[in-house]
């Protein structure tokens, strides 16, 4: 017991120093003391005034026309307008035209169908950048089309001209902080989302941005927001592009929650849903999906190898049936269900963000690229790289827990520091009653095999007759088949529970390397069961394996019900195989974490009446 409270003392020390080294607390807290709010209340007010007026504004110019694009060509020029009147210069502001083609063949039949639109693109500045890879670009982005437009039907004040509306705002606001004029801002209003994100996946053919992804720092797309009553999100996506799957990376992820809790400290944002478990549960369960549909315009950003984000409030990984937002995609959609006060925050969350990432030392280098010029230093730290990933497979995987956020080595960490606390405290306990177990085991075989002989012995000095002796023989082979019994369950599967717990702890710190998340938060589930595994009394510890069993089973249910829920697109083979063997050790987990503790407390009851003997 008393190396337990050292463990214990140890990991309370040992979390504490976690917790003061953690980014959050050397970034956020400093952003806490600068500048938390810039702006005036009564000033802020008229910002969400005005945008909510510019949302019934886009919804009236939509129930003036029948015809959709003469709707869309008018709202292009509201926003344009608004801008200029609002000290945007003309020369910022590019009209950018494309055409998108799409052939359907059905039997000998080919049908071609074709979209035309316009992307309206506004520049923070429109300077000569001299180091375009030094000072990459920072796009902002959401979309001004709707799904319901046309004449006394329009809606979409939520999905998405609220966003569009807010990034007016932003734009305005913006313009008018001094940044430098070497960090390049691209300010983008797509066209023709609705059908399949049309404008943005032009935009990136067109200039070529998979070639030039080094050019780009991010793309932020805002998309769904404002809705009564439910807070933004951030959705990290997994998007499966050349046989990879791709998420949100951590920078930027970190750079939206730590500008938020700089902004509320008490509930800022949060991954994947606005439940903080269900963003901590998400976090891990998004690695078990390769693929799902892109949810927006920052899709084909990712598949060209740029670093992006999603602002929404819809709940896509979690609220399938939009019971939140019920009016989504509905002529319900209507400006009087905007929530102000969650408005004014995302405004001021979303301007933090710029002013954070206006320095080339806020977002991410590529270490590989600008280390060094020398072609085979380069060689050798690629092929480096290489064999990280190959043993850390699960490098990019991080996890954030409100304001903290813990990367790929702090998981591992403390994930060994687990497992190794297990090991030295549940396991040696286990072990040690097992062979004390195997010891009382054998005495007591001999001791029936003494008893046994003796009867024997007595057996034949009372008895003369033939019967007499087959009945001796029958009771000697009643003993000899619980002698062999008593063998067999001394060495059956139950009797090797420690070296069983031992290939369970090595088999969960191996698969840690490469799903590291899910297995952070299987073995936190789990936790207090494999340590408490050696309470018997009071059956402790057949209570605490029951309560992780479920915990854990309830987890995994979700994982699996959310792969059938999103239809998961098949990765390539050895990620499905890794991902299959992972979900069985799990369940196996789940399972063996209740045979532990009633395997221990069996043995030790068993013992316990063998000494009272």
């Amino acid at each position: 017991m008393n190396n337990k409270i050292k463990f214990f003392l140890f990991f309370f020390i040992y979390f504490i120093i976690f917790l003061i080294s953690s980014d959050y607390y050397k970034t956020n807290f400093n952003n806490n003391n600068n500048n938390n709010n810039n702006f005036e209340g009564v000033y802020l007010n008229n910002k969400i005034n005005n945008l909510i007026k510019n949302v019934n504004k886009l919804i009236e110019i939509g129930n003036s026309k029948y015809v959709y694009e003469e709707s869309r060509s008018l709202a292009r020029e509201y926003i344009r307008d608004y801008l200029i009147d609002n000290g945007i210069g003309k020369d910022n502001i590019v009209w950018n035209h494309f055409e998108w083609n799409e052939r359907f063949s059905e039997g000998k039949n080919i049908t071609t169908t074709t979209w035309t639109g316009i992307n309206i693109i506004v520049w923070s500045n429109n300077s000569q950048i001299e180091n375009i890879e030094a000072n990459p670009i920072r796009v902002v982005a959401t979309n001004y089309d709707t799904k319901n437009w046309g004449l006394d039907k329009t809606s979409g004040a939520h999905d998405s001209l609220c966003a569009t509306a807010l990034l007016m705002e932003l734009i305005i606001e913006f313009n008018k902080t001094p940044v430098s004029k070497q960090v390049p801002y691209m300010f983008i209003f797509f066209d023709q989302e609705k059908p399949g994100s049309l404008g943005s996946r032009s935009f990136v053919n067109n200039y070529r941005l998979s070639k030039y992804s080094k050019q780009y720092s991010y793309m932020l797309n805002i998309d769904g927001v404002g809705y009564h009553g439910v807070k933004p999100i951030v959705q990290t996506f997994p998007y499966e592009h050349q046989k990879k799957t791709l998420f949100t990376p951590r920078w930027l992820a970190n750079e939206i929650v730590s500008s938020a809790y700089s902004i509320n400290s008490i509930d800022g944002i949060h991954l994947g849903s606005s439940n903080i478990g269900l963003s901590i549960m998400y976090q891990a369960h998004r690695y078990h999906l390769p693929s799902v549909s892109y949810l927006g315009d920052e899709g084909p950003f990712i598949w060209a190898g740029i670093d992006s984000i999603l602002i929404t409030d819809i709940d896509y990984f979690y609220d399938h049936h939009n019971e939140k937002i019920p009016t989504h995609n509905q002529l319900s959609d209507q400006a009087d269900l905007l929530d102000s006060d969650q408005l004014i925050e995302l405004f001021l969350i979303l301007y933090k963000f710029l002013i954070n990432t206006s320095s080339s030392t806020s977002t991410k280098l590529n270490f590989i690229n600008h280390f060094s010029n020398n072609p085979i230093t380069n060689l050798f730290i690629k092929l480096f790289d290489k064999i990280t990933m190959t043993i850390f497979s699960g490098i990019d995987q991080y996890l954030f827990i409100g304001p903290l956020q813990f990367g790929y080595f702090q998981l591992l960490s403390i994930i060994f520091f687990l497992l190794n606390l297990i090991y030295l405290t549940t396991f040696k306990e286990y072990r040690d009653l097992v062979f004390q177990y195997e010891k009382f085991k054998y005495q007591k075989r001999k001791r029936i095999y003494r008893l046994k002989k003796q009867n024997d012995q007595q057996k034949q000095f009372e008895s003369n007759s033939e019967k007499e002796d087959d009945e001796n023989n029958k009771a000697k082979n009643d003993l000899e088949t619980i002698n062999t019994t008593s063998t067999t369950t001394s060495t059956s599967f139950f009797n090797s529970g420690h070296r069983i717990l031992f290939i369970h702890i090595l088999l969960l710190a191996i698969v840690s390397l490469g799903d590291t998340v899910y297995c952070f938060e299987i073995l936190f589930l789990s936790f207090l069961s494999l340590l408490t595994l050696t309470y018997y009394k009071y059956n402790i510890n057949l209570i605490t394996s029951f309560i992780s069993s479920a915990f854990c089973s309830n987890f995994i249910y979700k994982d699996i019900s959310q792969t059938y829920s999103l239809g998961r697109k098949t990765g390539n083979s050895s990620q499905e195989l890794y991902l299959n063997l992972s979900l069985g050790i799990y369940i196996a987990h789940t399972i063996l974490i209740l045979i532990y503790g009633y395997d221990y407390g069996k043995k030790k009851l068993e013992i316990n009446k063998y000494e009272i003997n």
